[in-house]
């Protein structure tokens, strides 16, 4: 019969804080150090993520402890048989090591033995027989590679357990039972998920302990929505903080158990993969075929891409926590610090990958086939020039404002980014650049600040604290930059056609008797160029400055001598009074109007007038 998830009974409560007191005495030593080196596989760090479930143990529920307790019983004696040798042992040794009965082997002793009386409590109240439900079984020797996207998963959902309890613990009555419930349910979780990262990245895996704990932890998060549902204002919840509880309900709850999914499906994808190994004690030694620069290309380019989301993944739980559960993130700066910059070392070398693969595609097309024909072509050369994705993008931006306390441009987001060794790409960085901040405006991730540029959404803009930083120089450049189009003497565009020196020429020459179209042929510029400096021409400048004008000497008009056969003025007459007359004599003759145009050398439609000026007379 399985115990209640809540309070442990007293007698199980008694064991539960001998165990956290070993457990935190061992912590302490292993922390100040052994009198011998350690062997160099000995798991000190994930010894210690196992004593730190186990010190949380008194703080959790009953029926939540039996899952530590029980990998606690099987580990700690397997971590004590490997690594702590007998006397005969330790002296066949060249080197000192941990041997049994030091001060290392007694504290380990004494948490070994807390843990099966504890356990031993828990199956007298549960009434279960002391039965070892899972066989022996051999352990298996796993890479780093395979395990780093379950163990960075597990970190970011151990700070978001964190974090929701330290949120429960505020909003709640200290006298509700059902909140405290829930905050001791919390923390069975997180010490679970402690459990589950400490075995998996232990030397040698052993599958069945790792699926027990797992198994265990896929049945809190239904434990936990029980026991939110159940939570009432006034008797469980503060009435004061009603409308931050029900936040928390909400969009806290949801987003906690996303990350459950992500924790839960990353630790099952690394069992698959324990699934597929041979075990230690396997006789065939299976040898694998060695990879062609090519493919540990690609697959280190995988890995290193996976470690990149799961980075941006605990980045991204930063800000949600921090919106969710109102944390100033005051005491995970140095742990975000460090996260930001694993992120940028990660994109260096994916940056190192990326060159590495445009050098070999470009040796590999220069290659001639093998038959003497055409140089062999790649089945898929992948998309390049198009830079870095969006939420790479905006993750790296939001580090180089935190770094520089102010907002940035689109020139100064791609000087940023080159200092930080990851530039932006692509075949326009500056377009690129000012299409994903755009972007990321529209995404909510910033927001534009007239004048100075793109700032972290909801964040204040750091004016203050960028005029302490600097001395006011940055941001009087950044004010000198958004205002330049606004700034008289510095017009953007075109430089004007003509210049301010010339105004003061073109006037005394308009004022002395130079027509536009003079003075325009001069200075080698159009009429309408004059006509926008002085848009009264020269009859205005006359009005203006009438004691400069000079005055208008009237031409002689020349006199055009006038023949016979003209009355007025207008271009001369083609025919002379005698071709008219023999046109008309010819056209009575019976000659067609082309025949007399082509004798004449004249159109047809000139002999065309004659003719009827003739027939009108």
């Amino acid at each position: 019969m399985s115990l209640q998830h809540s309070r442990p009974p007293h007698s199980l409560s008694l064991e539960l804080q001998e165990v956290a007191r070993d457990a935190r005495d061992l912590i302490v030593l292993l922390e100040r150090g052994l009198n011998f080196p350690p062997p160099p596989d000995f798991p000190s760090e994930q010894l210690k993520d196992i004593c730190r479930s186990l010190t949380q143990l008194p703080e959790g529920t009953a029926e939540g402890s039996r899952p530590p307790l029980e990998y606690a019983r099987r580990r700690l004696p397997a971590i004590r048989r490997q690594y702590v040798l007998s006397d005969e042992a330790a002296a066949d040794d060249e080197h000192p090591r941990l041997a049994r009965g030091a001060s290392f082997d007694q504290k380990l002793s004494s948490l070994i033995a807390s843990v099966s009386t504890a356990l031993d409590e828990y199956r007298r109240l549960a009434a279960e027989d002391d039965v070892d439900e899972l066989p022996p079984e051999a352990g298996i020797v796993v890479s780093s590679n395979s395990t780093d996207a379950a163990i960075a998963k597990s970190e970011a959902f151990d700070l978001s357990l964190e974090r929701a309890r330290e949120t429960v613990d505020q909003v709640t009555q200290p006298s509700s039972a059902r909140a405290d419930d829930l905050k001791r349910q919390l923390l069975d979780a997180r010490g679970l998920n402690q459990l589950a990262a400490a075995e998996i990245s232990m030397p040698v895996v052993m599958r069945g302990w790792l699926k027990k704990v797992v198994d265990a932890l896929k049945t809190t998060p239904t434990i936990i929505k029980r026991t939110v549902a159940a939570m009432r204002v006034g008797t469980d919840v503060t009435e004061v903080l009603y409308g931050r509880w029900c936040e928390f309900a909400d969009d806290g709850t949801k987003f906690l158990f996303a990350q459950f999914r992500k924790t839960l499906d990353a630790f099952e994808a690394a069992a698959d993969i324990l699934e597929k190994r041979p075990s230690v004690t396997a006789t065939m030694e299976q040898v694998e075929e060695p990879l062609s620069p090519a493919e540990a290309a690609n697959k280190r380019e995988r890995h290193l891409q996976e470690r990149v989301r799961d980075a941006l993944g605990v980045l991204d739980m930063f800000d949600v926590g921090e919106r969710i559960y109102r944390d100033d993130n005051a005491h995970n700066l140095e742990k975000q610090a460090i996260i930001e910059a694993d992120l940028i070392s990660l994109m260096h070398e994916l940056a190192a990958l990326d060159a590495y693969r445009n050098l070999t595609r470009r040796f590999t097309l220069d290659t001639p086939a093998a038959d003497g024909g055409s140089p062999t072509t790649p089945a898929t050369l992948g998309r390049a020039g198009h830079g870095l994705t969006q939420r790479v993008f905006e993750r790296l931006v939001l580090i180089a404002m935190r770094q520089r306390q102010r907002p940035l441009q689109s020139g100064d987001v791609v000087d940023e980014l080159r200092r930080l060794g990851v530039p932006i790409g692509g075949i326009n960085e500056i377009k690129n650049a000012y299409n994903k901040l755009w972007q990321a405006k529209k995404r909510g991730v910033l927001q534009h600040v007239e004048g100075q540029g793109y700032w972290i959404a909801g964040t204040p803009v750091p004016i203050s604290n960028a005029l302490q930083t600097v001395g006011g120089r940055a941001l009087r450049r950044i004010r000198s930059i958004g205002m330049r189009s606004k700034r008289t003497g510095n017009p953007r565009g075109r430089q004007a056609a003509i210049r301010p020196a010339d105004l003061e020429r073109i006037r005394k020459m308009l004022l002395s008797n130079k027509t536009v179209r003079e003075v325009s042929a001069m200075l080698d510029v159009t009429t309408a160029t004059i006509y926008k400096h002085f848009p009264g021409g020269v009859e205005k400048l006359r009005e203006m400055y009438p004691d400069e004008t000079v005055p208008l000497v009237r031409k002689k008009m020349r006199r055009v001598k006038r023949g016979p056969h003209r009355s007025g003025g207008g271009r001369p007459s083609s025919l002379s009074a005698d071709q008219i007359v023999a046109v008309v004599a010819a056209r009575n003759a019976g000659k067609t109007v082309e025949h007399i145009a082509e004798e004449f050398g004249v159109s047809t439609s000139i002999v065309y007038r004659h003719l009827r000026k003739a027939k009108a007379t």
